[in-house]
């Protein structure tokens, strides 16, 4: 009875402590539940069963006297903020079963001085060891594959890392201000740093990158000797990343080798006027020369293929550039606040005869030029009432979010010519009808919205799906089209978009014969629903629908009051019984 008073549990769940300095909760517990020992300020030390598998969120919170957890072998999860700010936990072993450690688990916990990740964790959340300002040494499993953001920030007293081969990302601000941190060396597999990941690292002086990492964010080692203390021009790290350059210079001349011009690398350099880029560099990342307001000449490598949203952004002397001939794709206001535009008083500003930077047209219908090979990210937020876009053929790359803004924009065929289209390029176009062919094309993410027409031209075949969700080029009618077979057939799970494919290839596929076979009924409703009628037509012109699916696809049209589609299906019946009278069986329906 008194253990009922000190632990109130339900199901198997550690809703409440009442007690005093020592908990041992009990056998047959299985989770400490949310918010359990919240505030607690009396409690020093837990001791917990095996059996429990999961801390949940917010669990002991603020307890502020707790000094000494006991984790069982067996436990899974250590939800969101489950020790957060607890002040006087010291040394915590965590157990080899844990797979999942939530955002901020750990987070303020300031006498904690040294931490081993399991091997077998598989997620470390955001923040989870923020502000551990006694932790000194910690150890990250390869499983977790991403650092996650701030996960180790503010750790001032941080000064051993070791990382598992798996790690993949260091997020954003992941050891931003580790102060006393002198070395950092990332493993192999790791491609990408986020921005600020090492900022305020005011004692790393050696980061050992691998030639792996293709990204580095903006900051990354701001404010690091790394950086203010470089002897060269230049910082350059991974594989030919150029993080930031060191000096002023009129002239500048970036070093052989450089494949990427980092983000933020030239910015705010007030007496560059002129820089030469290598033949080595495919890549001029987001503001990478931004508010640099003497800059009149860059000379650009052939090897260029990106240019970052807003890259010479307030480069106000910058009046003329020569683009290479491969660029791919060229970022939202990559020349924004610069002369070369300014220069420019059409509607449509296209450069060197190629890239469709900008179009602020109001018209209903607007024809991409001949020789246009790209259309830049954001090209079209200023065009107004467009509803029509027609494509040259020599189209090759369409941008992100190109015609988001196009609310009113109803029509475009995609050419074949077209290699890329960028996330989110026709993400505000809910009415829109386009045709499409996938084969070559490259997808990014949410490229067509949810409710969206898109018309798949696979060869001499073709079929239209009405979208449930956005579609990217990963979803499964995306990688049905672009190479229609039994697998990515049997991999659409959306009846809108299985329906007008199974009809498409009823003669190819098996998988999609034996489909409609089975949901006949259901695929005529859907046609019935969805307006179409030449998809009723070409269910009903399978000849798999017999009288009982028939009459449900009937008691569908009649709910909707689609007449047409109800004379179509009621003309079907009657073929199908042999010919008697369409009144006679209208006779039958509706007679008492």
């Amino acid at each position: 009875m008194a253990d009922e008073m000190i632990f109130e549990i339900e199901d198997g769940v550690l809703v409440k402590y009442n007690g005093g300095e020592v908990a041992v909760v009990p056998e047959g517990v299985e989770r400490i539940g949310a918010y359990s020992f919240i505030g607690n300020d009396t409690v020093r030390k837990v001791v917990i069963p095996s059996g429990v598998t999961c801390i949940e969120q917010q669990a002991f919170r603020g307890c502020d006297s707790l000094s000494e957890v006991v984790l069982p072998s067996g436990l899974e999860a250590i939800e969101r903020f489950a020790f957060c700010s607890c002040g006087q936990l010291k040394d915590i072993t965590i157990p080899e079963t844990v797979t999942e450690i939530g955002n901020s688990a750990f987070r303020g916990c300031d006498l904690i001085s040294g931490v081993s990740l399991p091997k077998g964790l598989k997620r470390l959340g955001e923040s989870a060891f923020s502000d551990c300002r006694s932790l000194e040494s910690a150890v990250v499993s390869g499983t977790v594959g991403v650092i996650r953001k701030r996960t180790f920030s503010g750790c001032r007293a941080m000064k051993e890392l070791t990382f598992g081969e798996g790690i993949t990302l260091i997020d954003d601000y992941a050891f931003e201000c580790c102060s006393s941190l002198e070395e950092a060396k990332l493993p192999d597999s790791v491609n990408a740093i986020g921005h600020f990941a090492f900022r305020g690292c005011s004692s790393l002086v050696k980061a050992i990158v691998p030639e792996s990492v293709e990204h580095i964010g903006s900051g990354a080692f701001e404010n690091t000797p790394i950086v203010s203390k470089c002897a060269d021009d230049a910082v350059v790290l991974g594989n030919g990343v150029l993080v930031k350059w060191c000096c002023e210079a009129e002239n500048i001349s970036a070093p052989v080798g450089v494949r990427v011009i980092g983000e933020n690398a030239f910015s705010s350099l007030s007496q560059l006027k002129s820089v030469s880029l290598p033949e080595t560099v495919v890549e001029i990342s987001d503001l990478a020369f931004e508010k640099c307001i003497e800059l009149e000449t860059v000379i650009l490598p052939q090897s260029l293929k990106i240019i970052g949203d807003r890259a010479f952004v307030d480069c106000t002397s910058l009046a003329g550039i020569k683009l290479p001939g491969n660029v791919k794709r060229i970022g939202s206001d990559a020349f924004y606040n610069t002369m070369l535009l300014e220069s420019h008083n059409e509607d449509t500003v296209i450069l060197d005869s190629k890239y469709l930077i900008r179009c602020s047209v109001n018209s209903e219908s607007f024809t991409v030029p001949d020789g246009v090979v790209l259309i830049a990210d954001n090209a079209f937020a200023g065009a107004v009432g467009v509803q029509e876009i027609i494509f040259a053929p020599t189209v090759k790359y369409i941008g992100n979010n190109a015609f988001r803004w196009l609310g009113s924009l109803k029509k475009a065929v995609i050419p074949d010519s077209v290699e890329s289209i960028g996330s989110d390029a026709f993400m505000a176009c809910t009415d829109l009808d386009v045709t499409l062919s996938m084969k070559g094309k490259t997808l990014g993410n949410s490229v067509f919205p949810s409710t969206s027409r898109v018309t798949f031209v696979c060869g001499e075949k073709r079929f239209t799906v009405r979208l449930e969700d956005a579609l990217s080029g990963n979803d499964p009618i995306a990688l049905f089209a672009q190479c229609p077979c039994a697998d990515s057939f049997c991999a659409i799970s959306s009846l809108n978009e299985k329906v007008p494919a199974a009809v498409c290839f009823t003669d190819d596929i098996k998988e999609c014969d034996e489909f409609l076979d089975e949901n006949i009924a259901d695929a005529l409703c859907y046609a019935v629903i969805s307006d179409d009628m030449p998809l009723l037509t070409a269910l009903l012109e399978t000849d798999k629908a017999d009288a009982t699916s028939l009459d449900k696809a009937i008691d569908r049209s009649m709910s909707d009051d689609a007449l047409e589609f109800r004379v179509k299906l009621m003309d079907k019946k009657r073929l199908l019984l042999n010919g008697k009278s369409l009144d006679s069986v209208i006779d039958d329906m509706f007679s008492i």
